[in-house]
């Protein structure tokens, strides 16, 4: 073999890595050795193996049978070692893909060992069929890909960090060591679980080890879903030391922020088309003008019908707008664009002010104006329909015209708009923000541009409410801090020398090397322990305790306490009975116990 090559000719090419199969994993010496064979072996007929299980089964019977050789015996051909020392190595289960190494791959039959198992995604560490656990490798076998972890938020804190070490369990569980809470997470990841990057490092980096069982919620389904959903509430424990003991102080302040009362009723939409054409330098008379003038469903709150507020209306925001809920649609064609963004603003303005009389008008040449399924409107039809209200309203350019404005889907936008190529695109998005611009409404405090919501005649901008906030303001001093820290719906302190003081008594067997069973927890282990008392609830019950003792009366010797005694302020019988009553619950914790 030449180990050596000539550089200057072609590249000789000697593999010692072959892939292969995992057919058994019950080593009798629980040395972590595997039965295995490389499934692009031709099998007896020629040609790949298509059952590299099944095939060695079957040539393991054939040997047994004719005495050749016995399953893990000193000539089983099928028997690799762990590349890995045996202390990190995990065991392939039957039917994953591995890698054999062969220090000499002109003798097979000695020195062979593997690495594995080869789990294509990180959902199906659990199991991975050995064609889908090569999918990241030359020799992988085409398969649908799943999802992106990265971009579900539902995933988010699933999987361990790229840059940490973790030990990843089967079974939904993981030991994550030195992690750190940068996590990969999608642009529209939770605020509360965002972290500022301009934060101090301690509070993102910092030493700690999180242990973790049900990490994420188990499907129903016999596969484990491709982005599975974080379970909140996982059994886990932490450990972490902070450099420098942190300090929150919070301080209250008052705010002004936009009224949520219901506001809106009314939403106006504006376009031009061909929009190609909305250039300044264009003088035709070839644009067409749209406004579509709806009447959003408005109720009480508790009511069947969408309840709209400021906050809600927003450029590209979704209102269920369709022709049940159009009061008026105008359409005027052949106007230059001058025409056509005075005719827009006017409308607009003359909206704003409650003239309905001019909104009734034809527009510019037309005979009529052009309503929808309802017919011609009288001034006291419109008012009608809207009870009266004008205002608030919420205007935005509408169709092509407001997805050019955002820029919005690209390449959809390109498509489906005639005339717009890649080369035109970035100027006809110029012309339209121009011309969007340039529709204004103007009020007595201030002035919409292109969009907004109009909230009275007079006043454009949106009333506002004060609003009480918490701020909290991190200090970092010396010493260091350490946590630890324990999470799960029961949490029990146990020690094999303590015998148990709870309503069973008699000593509590912990002798599970493997594990303490479900069973064995409810019903010898919950029942023999006792609730761990919570302290600052003890103490306040005593200090009534002693407040009663100190100040109760007998009306006659041998007689009950009275009621109140010498302090009418004084805690009474009655008082102290009902703290009795609420003691398993308040002062003792039931879900932590101890023996």
């Amino acid at each position: 073999m030449n180990l050596n090559p000539d550089r200057g000719s072609s590249l000789d090419f000697h593999p010692i890595v072959f892939f292969g199969v995992c057919v058994d994993n019950k080593d009798p010496l629980l040395a972590g050795r595997i039965r295995a064979v490389e499934d692009l072996t031709a099998s007896a007929e020629g040609g790949r193996l298509t059952d590299p299980v099944g095939s060695v089964r079957k040539e393991t019977k054939r040997a047994v049978e004719e005495g050749a050789w016995t399953p893990w015996g000193e000539n089983d051909p099928f028997v690799y070692s762990p590349f890995l020392p045996s202390p990190v190595n995990i065991i392939p289960k039957e039917g994953e893909a591995v890698k054999f190494i062969y220090y000499n791959p002109n003798n097979t039959t000695e020195n062979r060992e593997y690495i594995g198992p080869l789990i294509g995604q990180p959902h199906r560490i659990f199991k991975d069929e050995y064609r889908k656990g090569r999918l990241h490798t030359s020799v992988g076998t085409s398969i649908k890909a799943l999802p992106q972890v990265i971009d579900s938020t539902e995933s988010v804190g699933v999987f361990p960090n790229p840059d940490d070490v973790a030990l990843v369990g089967r079974k939904n569980t993981d030991i994550v060591l030195g992690m750190s809470y940068k996590l990969p997470q999608p642009e529209d990841r939770p605020k509360e679980q965002q972290i500022d990057e301009n934060q101090r490092s301690i509070a993102v980096d910092y030493p700690q080890i999180l242990i973790r069982s049900g990490k994420f919620i188990e499907d129903p389904k016999p596969q484990i879903p491709s982005q599975p959903e974080a379970n909140s509430k996982m059994t886990f424990i932490q450990l972490s030391t902070f450099p420098e003991t942190l300090t929150i102080t919070e301080k209250e302040v008052t705010k002004e922020v936009p009224s949520e009362d219901p506001v809106v009723y009314q939403f106006i939409e504006y376009n031009i088309t061909p929009a190609i054409d909305i250039d300044e330098a264009n003088t035709a008379s070839n644009l067409k003008i749209n406004i579509d003038w709806y009447l959003l469903p408005f109720t009480s709150e508790g009511g069947s019908q969408k309840v709209y507020k400021a906050s809600d209306m927003s450029l590209d925001g979704e209102y269920g707008t369709n022709n049940n809920t159009k009061l008026m649609g105008i359409t005027v064609a052949n106007r230059t664009l001058s025409q056509c963004k005075d005719i827009i603003k006017q409308f607009l303005n003359q909206y704003k002010d409650q003239r309905w009389s001019r909104i009734l008008q034809p527009i510019q040449g037309e005979v009529t104006p052009r309503f929808n399924s309802f017919g011609s409107l009288t001034p006291d039809a419109i008012e009608e329909k809207i009870s009266g209200n004008g205002a608030p309203f919420y205007f935005r350019p509408g169709g092509p015209l407001k997805n050019l404005y955002l820029r919005k889907k690209e390449t959809q936008t390109i498509s489906t708009i005639p005339g717009i190529t890649n080369a035109t695109y970035d100027t006809v998005c110029k012309n339209v923000k121009s011309f969007v611009d340039e529709i204004t409404v103007q009020g007595s405090d201030a002035t919409r541009k292109g969009y907004g919501l109009i909230f009275t005649p007079d006043k454009v901008d949106i009333p506002t409410t004060e609003k009480k906030e918490i701020i909290k303001t991190p200090q970092y001093n010396k010493p260091q801090e350490g946590y630890i820290v324990a999470g799960a719906e029961r949490i029990l302190l146990m020690s094999h020398k303590e015998s148990a003081a709870g309503a069973s008594g008699g000593t509590i067997n912990l002798a599970g090397n493997y594990g303490i069973s479900q069973f064995q927890l409810s019903d010898s282990i919950v029942k023999k322990t006792s609730p761990l008392v919570r302290g600052d609830k003890l103490k306040e019950f005593l200090k009534e305790m002693m407040d009663f003792v100190g100040s109760h009366t007998h009306s006659c010797p041998g007689m009950a306490p009275d009621k109140n005694g010498t302090n009418s302020n004084a805690t009474d019988k009655d008082e102290i009975f009902a703290l009795l009553e609420q003691f398993d619950n308040v002062i003792c914790n039931q879900n932590i116990r101890i023996n």
